[in-house]
C-alpha cells in the first residue's frame, strides 16, 4: 500500500482483537490488488441499543488506480451485529468482492490465459483426414485435418509434439486446434 491506512474509531473500544481483524482484511485486500493506493476505515457505534443490542457501522474506502470502492456496513433494523470483529470482518469480505468483481470488469471478465495443454500425435490417418493426440495425462483425443495449424496435417508424423485446445464433442473430448511444436 503507497499510504498507511487510516483507521477511525467512534465509540468503539479499540482491542487487539479488533486491530488483527483489520489487519487481516487489509492482508487479503493487498493479496488480491498490489497497487492500493489507500484505504480509510472507518467503525463506529451510531446508536447504543440497550434492549435491542448494538448495531456497529464499518466503512472501508479503497482508493486503487482508477477507481474507489467504498462499503459501508451497517446492519437492517431488525438484525443486530453486537460483534464489532464481525462487523469488520463482513465489511472486508463485501470490500474484497466489490474488488474482485472490478478486476475482472478491468480485464474484460476473462481469466488468466493458461498456456494450452500439451500431447503427441498417436496416431494418423491420412487417407481419412484425421487422427489422435495422447495428452500428457495419457487420453487421446480425436481431431480433424483442419484442426491442425502451421504446415498443415500432410507434415504431421507420429510422436511429433503438439500443443492443442480441447472441447467436448459429440463423442467425446476431441482437440479443434492442433499446433506443432
Amino acid at each position: 500500500m503507497q499510504v498507511p491506512p487510516e483507521i477511525v474509531f467512534r465509540d468503539v473500544s479499540r482491542t487487539p482483537a479488533v486491530d488483527r481483524a483489520i489487519e487481516d482484511g487489509i492482508a487479503q485486500l493487498e493479496e488480491i490488488h498490489d497497487r492500493i493506493m489507500a484505504c480509510r476505515i472507518a467503525a463506529e457505534l451510531p446508536h447504543k441499543r440497550h434492549r435491542n443490542g448494538n448495531q456497529y457501522r464499518v466503512r472501508v474506502d479503497l482508493t486503487i488506480p482508477g477507481a474507489e470502492i467504498v462499503v459501508s456496513r451497517l446492519p437492517p433494523d431488525d438484525e443486530t451485529n453486537d460483534d464489532i470483529v464481525v462487523a469488520i470482518a463482513e465489511a472486508f469480505d463485501t470490500t474484497r468482492a466489490r474488488l474482485l468483481e472490478h478486476e475482472r470488469k478491468r480485464r474484460g471478465g476473462l481469466k488468466p490465459a493458461e498456456p494450452p495443454p500439451r500431447g503427441k500425435v498417436a496416431k494418423l490417418f491420412p487417407g481419412e483426414g484425421y487422427g489422435f493426440v495422447e495428452s500428457v495425462d495419457g487420453r487421446e483425443l480425436y481431431f480433424h485435418e483442419n484442426a491442425v495449424q502451421g504446415k498443415g496435417f500432410a507434415a504431421l508424423e507420429l510422436g511429433q509434439a503438439v500443443r492443442f485446445t480441447e472441447e467436448l464433442g459429440d463423442k467425446g473430448p476431441q482437440a479443434i486446434v492442433v499446433i506443432p511444436s
